[in-house]
């Protein structure tokens, strides 16, 4: 936590999830996406976003493939107990 918690860009908590990822690996945010999306910037994978879309992304949260980008946090739960590898990133609160 300390070594990423001062890089608001994300950056060094991006060079964990690149050195860690395995190909079932899931990235998500836990806060508004806006506040993390830096790290699906720096790693280039796809991001889920735990419970809704925030004020940022409420424009076309419903289109295309969207919706799955937003989890519940039963489904959160049920992924974070499944043997894949999953990444949180959350705020300092």
């Amino acid at each position: 936590m300390r070594l990423v918690g001062e890089d608001r860009s994300q950056r060094a908590a991006a060079a964990i999830v690149d050195r860690d990822w395995t190909s079932r690996a899931r990235l998500v945010v836990a806060e508004d996406f806006e506040e993390g999306c830096g790290i699906t910037f720096y790693t280039g994978q796809s991001t889920q976003v735990l419970g809704g879309p925030g004020p940022e992304l409420l424009f076309g949260y419903r289109r295309g493939d969207a919706p799955s980008s937003f989890l519940t946090p039963d489904a959160f739960l049920k992924e974070w107990e499944s043997s894949d590898r999953v990444f949180v990133l959350g705020g300092r609160t």
